[in-house]
Order: structure tokens, then sequence, then C-alpha cells
């Protein structure tokens, strides 16, 4: 079923969960067919995407399959291209979703690679200027040592240039080898890359890049047992006996990998729990270890509500997990019950490797320090739980868990993870208002605007970054603008704290008569809604007034349970 034209027909939960999967075969495939990515149809509501390519050699090649791409994931895009131009010019134009640079930088071997490098930095930052969207380079595809000088120095040019990523068209070189250059379609079309080239940087456009720097990331991935991570049936086969293929052993270590970029594993089966202990403690040859696996759910009941468990123990949406099982059945079954959440129907191991290489949501092109602490943090919640049962009270609670709460003032160095929390917070998070990089790096310049963030350690784990607020002066107001509390510190009674002693320090800086919220409604920041009715009477409007007074008693009535500290202000 096509979605296209002025009357769209919506397909089911199943259909649209059937048809995803279909679309999954080719989409994931290690060299797909332009023919095959032609042939698709999205079963599924697309949203416009605006996408401007900046350029100095032809795109179009790149972008047919990348409309494909994007449709996987309800984008219906549009391209707008610049004029061929070595100059790099751009003009003001309509806002768009996303800037693509695509340049050939052979066009340029006239120059030494610092020059170009320094040029280069020049011309994107005029492009930043002109934009608020996230931009995405390309590197320069070559073996020569000018090119790897080159791909080397732009990253460290474009370092400070808010909202700009170098995304690695070099590595489908190193991938394809002689087959990523065309020498008969560069005399004939102008354009260098084979086909297959074309439709590779493509993929990894669609699936990897694009997706990381505009869509919400994946947070976890649940995956089946049975004839998912190994051949063969456990209560039937028996630990000793299920059999891991080569391709297996290559998706477990694909799923190793995720876990060490800080994505978190679940497994959910339909077994016996004595059993799946039994398999990861006997089978020393899995390279996915139960201890890289942060929970279980083994259970003879639908598996939706093994999802809907482990994720509301991970403190994330089920949105935000990506459920992978062999049986199409099971898949359709939980987007009955769940919608259709981010699914891989896992047909070979195959393809399963590859697509949880390529999946979106899957790739941070900026990986920060937080990624890697969510796995020790989510381990240690249940000895939270245990501390929080055995305790009296909220108050020897904070006590038994030695909080440490880390405050600092306009930190740029935390960038990434300030970014990070404005965009992937959503139970609490005040505005909703999703800052890009230029944003933020405008108001790190004002002098009217206070950014403040939180680390937050306890005696059983190192949380990392896990709030964020930024505070504006209004005509002798402070305008709390954005009010992010990361889900993982969400139930350990610090939400007063962290928040009015960052207001506490932002109205030291840039004294104000009072404090003022803004707000939004959002399908899931219900608990920071719930949090500020604690301090309001009017939930009306967008921007609130607290009552601030209030917000200090509770401050001091709890400040003495934690260590507070500030780093120097700026």
């Amino acid at each position: 079923m096509l979605i296209d034209g002025p009357t769209k027909t919506i397909a089911t939960p199943f259909a649209e969960c059937v048809a995803r999967c279909e679309w999954q075969q080719t989409i994931f495939a290690e060299a797909p067919r332009r023919l095959d990515l032609l042939r698709l149809e999205a079963a599924w509501q697309l949203h416009p995407f605006r996408i401007r390519v900046v350029r100095n050699q032809s795109f179009e090649l790149v972008a047919t399959p990348l409309e494909r791409f994007l449709a996987f994931q309800g984008l219906d895009t549009t391209f707008v291209y610049s004029d061929y131009d070595d100059s790099m010019t751009t003009r003001p134009t309509s806002a768009f979703d996303l800037d693509i640079i695509w340049f050939d930088f052979e066009h340029y071997r006239n120059l030494e690679t610092s020059d170009l490098a320094g040029w280069l930095r020049e011309r994107v930052a005029s492009v930043r200027a002109d934009s608020d969207a996230a931009i995405l380079l390309t590197d320069w595809p070559s073996d020569s040592p000018e090119g790897n000088a080159f791909n080397t120095l732009i990253r460290r040019e474009l370092a400070t240039v808010p909202g700009v990523w170098v995304v690695p068209q070099h590595d489908l070189l190193t991938s394809l080898g002689p087959d990523f250059f065309d020498k008969r379609s560069e005399s004939i079309a102008g354009f260098k890359l084979s086909d297959q080239a074309a439709i590779a940087t493509a993929q990894c456009f669609g699936l990897r890049w694009i997706p990381a720097v505009t869509s919400p990331p994946l947070k976890a991935v649940f995956v089946d047992l049975d004839n998912t991570l190994y051949s063969g049936i456990l209560g039937e086969d028996g630990p000793a006996n299920v059999h891991l293929t080569a391709a297996h052993q290559e998706l477990q270590q694909r799923l190793v990998k995720l876990h060490e970029q800080g994505v978190l594993l679940a497994v959910v089966t339909r077994n016996e729990p004595d059993d799946v202990a039994t398999l990861f403690r006997s089978r020393t040859d899995f390279p996915l270890r139960l201890e890289q696996i942060s929970g279980v759910w083994a259970s003879w009941e639908p598996k939706h509500k093994g999802i809907t468990s482990l994720a509301r123990q991970f403190h994330i949406g089920v949105e935000a997990v990506l459920f992978v099982d062999d049986n199409l059945g099971e898949l359709t079954a939980v987007a009955g019950e769940l919608g259709n959440i981010p699914s891989l129907h896992a047909s070979n191991p195959e393809m399963t490797a590859r697509a949880l290489h390529m999946y979106p949501g899957l790739t941070h092109l900026d990986a920060t320090r937080e990624d890697t602490l969510r796995f020790a943090d989510i381990s240690s919640d249940r000895e939270r739980r245990d501390v929080a049962q055995r305790s009296a009270g909220p108050t020897e609670y904070l006590r038994e868990l030695g909080i440490r709460l880390s405050f600092s003032i306009n930190p740029r160095k935390d960038t990434p993870r300030i970014l990070a929390l404005s965009h992937k917070t959503n139970q609490f998070n005040m505005a909703l208002s999703r800052l890009s990089e230029k944003a933020l790096a405008q108001r790190m310049g004002d002098q009217e605007c206070s950014i403040v963030t939180a680390a937050l350690q306890d005696r059983l784990s190192d949380s990392g970054i896990i709030a964020l607020l930024v505070g504006r002066r209004s005509r002798d107001r402070l305008r709390i603008e954005e009010c992010c509390i990361s889900c993982r510190a969400l139930g350990r009674e610090v939400e007063d704290i962290i928040i009015t002693e960052a207001i506490r320090k932002m109205l030291h800086v840039t004294p104000a008569d009072g404090v003022d919220f803004v707000v939004a409604d959002g399908p899931r920041n219900g608990p920071a809604l719930a949090w500020l009715s604690r301090y309001t009477e009017d939930r009306a409007a967008a921007i609130v007034t607290v009552n601030w007074p209030a917000m200090l008693s509770a401050l001091a009535s709890k400040r003495s349970l934690v260590t507070i500290d500030w780093s120097a202000d700026r």
C-alpha cells in the first residue's frame, strides 16, 4: 500500500509491522539493488522532511535511494539543491530540517591540505550562520596522503563549529575498494561513484548518519533467544545442544559492541528463567555474557508485557527500545498491543547482524561519557530499590545512598551531553524545546542567560551529567527556558534539590524578582508537569510562575542530606 497523495490510507499496526519487516530484507541488505529499493512502497504515514544539499558534484543518484531509506523512518523527503559551486556560496532561504555538504575535494588539489581545511571551516561556518539545521559534511573518500591528512584536519577544524558533523564516507571506500569508483560513469555523467557506492552512501545517510542527528536515539535492544541468538530451541534441545553458528556468533558480537557503546541489552524470551540462567552460565563460547545483559524477562506471558516491564525498569519508554525476534507473529502481537515500536525481524542471523549495525537510532556520531555509564547505573537500580524498601522514609533513603551532586554553570566542554539531555529526555522535560547546537552556542554567549548542569553520584554508581537547566533574565524575572532531568535520576528523591539549587545559583549570577517556567504539554512529560504542579496553581499558560519561597523551603529541608559542590562560574 503506498501512502502518497492528498488522501492517505493508514495501515493497521499489524499490517504496518508486516510491511516494515518486508522492507528490512531490502534496506538492510549487504548491497541493496536500486531497482529493489525503487519498488518499495510505504504502508505508513510519511511526514515532510526537507534537505538542502550544498554541492559541487551531482547528488541525485544518492538522493533517489536515500528517499526510500528515510521513508522507513516515516519521512517524506524533499531535496533542494544549490548550484554546482566550488566556492560553497549559499543564500538565505526557507527553513530546512537538514543540510548536507556534498563536495568532491579532488577539485582543490592545488591547495595545501591545511589551507583547504581552514578554507572549508570558514565556508561551513558561513552555512552554519545561514541555517539552524544540523549539518552533515562527508569526508574525502581517498587513500592518498592528502586525503587522509585532510580528513584528520577537517574534523579538528570543525570541532568548534556548532551543529556540524563530519561523516565517514571514506569508510565506504575502504569496504568497497576498487568498486567504489566508476571511471566510465565519470567520463559520461561526471559522477565518480559507482552505483553500488552511491547506494551504500545513501544507506549510511538514511539509516545511520541522518537519524543520529535528527531523531531520538534508541536506548535499548530487547532480543529473543531461540533461533535468534543461536540455532535451536532451549526448552527442547537443552543449553548444551543449541548451535552457535558463525553467523550467530557475529550477531552476538554486534550486540556486545552495542553494549560497549552504552546501549542497554535485555532478553525477552518464552523460556523458563532457570534454563536461561543455565544457558549463559554454561555456554562459554557465547560472545554475549550474562553480565552484559541489563535485564531478563523469561516467561510464557505475552511478550509485550515483558517489554513494558523491562522498559519501566530501565526508566525508558517503549519507543526507545528495538525489539528483535525471529518470529513475525511475536512482532505483530507486540505491535498490536504497543503500536509500532521499533522492531527487527531476525529472519536470518547475517541480515540481523547487519541491521543492528544500520538500524536507525543505534549510531551515535558523538558518543558521550554518559552513554557508557548507563549500563552500570541500571545494574545498580535493584540495590537502590532494596535500600528504599528497608528505609524508614525519604530522609533515611537519601542518607544511605550517599548522594553527591556536582553542578557546573555554562560548561562549554559538556555541550554534547547538554544537547543529548535536551533531545533525549522525555519524561522530565518541562519545555520540550529540543535545543539546536547553534541555539545552545548563542545562549552560552548571552550574559543574561545561565546554563546549569548537574552530575549525580551515589555509593552504588556514577550516573554522570543527569540534569540541565537553562535560565534567562527577562524583565526582572528569571525565566527557566529548559528544565530536563534524565530518567536515570528519577526515583532518587533529588528533583527538588537539583532544580532549586540550580535556580538559586542562577539568581546569584543574574538577580531577578521571581521565577517562571516555560512549559509544554507532551505525550510523556507527565512527571515534569506533576513536579511543577507542587509549586504553582495555574498551569493554563505556556509560561508559569512558581512559588519560589516554597521551593527554597523544600531545598532547605533536604540540602543537608546530600553533598553539593559547584565548579567555577564563568
